[in-house]
């Protein structure tokens, strides 16, 4: 599926929309197609369907969002295309300890146990840092 900046920046902000309204709303019916369009990358489309995470990652990190994209569209990545894409989550999650903490709201499914212990690695050392950055102790990076 061939997709312009513009129009996955366009899917990534309707699925946001989607997920942030409320259940049956006429807000869901107008950014269904959104949706719809996901589940076709997902399906797909394995590199784009990254750039539709970090898509929707750069624009929101509310809880709402947070829990989809981990049990949806990050876990769907993960569970299929997992050991060709675990580099640059690990690479992404180093950058942002914030998305590697979606990483905790991935389930298994049928992920090998190598993979599964990386995910849960990146997890822990994400939400290690994040907690680190809280409490005034830096990045939690060793010097």
């Amino acid at each position: 599926m061939d997709m312009t900046n513009a129009e996955l920046d366009s899917v990534a902000e309707g699925w946001i929309r989607y997920q942030l309204a409320a259940e049956g709303s006429s807000v869901q019916a107008e950014n269904w197609n959104f949706v719809s369009t996901a589940f076709e990358i997902r399906a797909g489309d394995p590199n784009l369907l990254w750039q539709l995470i970090l898509a929707i990652h750069s624009r929101n990190q509310s809880d709402a969002v947070r829990c989809v994209l981990s049990a949806g569209p990050l876990e769907d990545l993960l569970d299929g295309h997992g050991t060709a894409f675990i580099e640059v989550i690990e690479q992404q999650a180093n950058r942002d300890p914030g998305f590697g903490s979606l990483l905790g709201g991935v389930y298994r499914r049928s992920m090998s146990d190598d993979l599964w212990r990386r995910v849960t690695e990146i997890a822990t050392r994400s939400e290690t840092s994040i907690e680190n950055r809280r409490k005034g102790k830096g990045s939690g990076k060793q010097s």
